[in-house]
């Protein structure tokens, strides 16, 4: 278990230096992310967390039923009642104790992280002013979740 643990926190690590470390390769290159690609990269590496966590959730069954899982929990018409439903409905029963744990964690991971993406997203597509600061601080933050959060 102290194996996956240390696995996990490499993968978070990497995660975040991933979200991090390409605005600071950039800018350190003379190179400007746009604020519309920095968007889509927040983006997209949130949605392959999500998805990864909710397969790990739902490990015990086929990638078919996975995948119709995460179809149904991305779906907007179902409450988050409903979708917290599906998922406990569907949980691997064989997850150990060191399984929930970074399940849980990646969950707080997502949960804190998903607005703040939501609202750069949101200031990008209005049109509106992003300044380099406040890109900088939502990189921070996400680089600090990974810091609170880490398993030692």
């Amino acid at each position: 278990m102290r194996t996956m643990k240390k696995a996990f926190s490499i993968l978070l690590m990497l995660f975040f230096i991933s979200l991090v470390g390409c605005a600071a390769i950039n800018e350190t290159l003379g190179l400007q992310e746009s604020p519309e690609k920095m968007a889509l990269r927040f983006t997209k590496t949130w949605n392959t967390e999500f998805d990864r966590t909710i397969r790990l959730v739902c490990s015990h069954l086929s990638i078919n039923q996975q995948n119709l899982i995460l179809a149904q929990v991305k779906d907007a018409s179902l409450t988050d009642q409903a979708k917290t439903d599906l998922l406990v409905k569907n949980t691997n029963p064989n997850l150990t104790a060191d399984q929930k744990k970074l399940i849980n964690l990646r969950k707080d991971i997502l949960t804190k992280s998903k607005p703040f993406i939501a609202t750069y997203n949101s200031m990008v597509l209005s049109g509106g002013s992003i300044s380099s600061l406040d890109e900088t601080q939502i990189e921070r933050l996400l680089e600090d979740l990974l810091t609170k959060y880490l398993i030692k």
